[in-house]
């Protein structure tokens, strides 16, 4: 993306903090830091990666086992407060600490917008600030890392390197379901036109091609 959209959303994401801190999660927010591409100066940065710091209480810690019990994303509703459902930001939480690498502060709590915005145009634009070599990488993440937060990819990465697990990438098609109750459900689940829909269908339609029984596996997926 253009630098200047990297900024805009990074000022509208500062401008939802200010304006939700008020009320829960977005109250839970200590401080927001970018970095990356769009931290070094980069003229034309992939996305905007922000890391915000929050607190927790007994509410989030419910939310989280709740979110994880159904293989949900426990950070997608503070997601959609702080971007407004505008693409182009990567976040992570509370990744200050496992952070090797410096992390350029927009907000701290009790700051004023103002404050933060000042900050954020002190990043200064860098013609020669490339895109970062991605770290925490293995085959399988290749072209898709985008989408996999580096967390997540040092996770799998400790985890393949301690062979407590192994990948494989697997590419799934559109295709129809032999199994009639799978259909079933995966209809009474999800529009037809929602992309979880079309997620499921294909992870059952390989489960299909391999000889699984689907009434013998589960999917987990927000509602849609």
């Amino acid at each position: 993306m253009e630098r200047q959209r990297a900024v805009d959303l990074a000022e509208q994401v500062l401008q939802n903090l200010l304006d939700g801190l008020d009320t829960w999660p977005l109250s839970l927010v200590t401080e927001v830091y970018v970095f990356g591409s769009f931290a070094r100066g980069a003229l034309v940065p992939h996305d905007l990666d922000v890391d915000v710091e929050h607190l927790t209480d007994e509410e989030w810690g419910m939310r989280m086992i709740h979110s994880l019990s159904y293989g949900r994303d426990p950070y997608a509703p503070t997601r959609r407060l702080l971007n407004g459902g505008k693409r182009g930001c990567q976040f992570v939480f509370n990744f200050r600490e496992r952070a090797d690498f410096e992390l350029t502060l927009l907000w701290h709590k009790g700051d004023s917008l103002a404050v933060a915005l000042e900050r954020l145009r002190t990043i200064e634009a860098d013609p020669g600030a490339g895109r970062a070599a991605r770290d925490s990488m293995l085959p399988e993440f290749d072209s898709i890392d985008d989408w996999i937060p580096r967390p997540h990819r040092e996770a799998l990465c400790a985890a393949v390197d301690g062979n407590v697990i192994s990948l494989e990438r697997i590419l799934l098609s559109d295709g129809p379901l032999t199994t009639k109750l799978a259909t079933e459900h995966l209809t009474y689940r999800w529009k037809t036109s929602s992309p979880l829909y079309r997620a499921a269908a294909g992870v059952v339609r390989y489960w299909e091609q391999r000889g699984i029984d689907p009434g013998q596996c589960h999917l987990h997926g927000v509602e849609n």
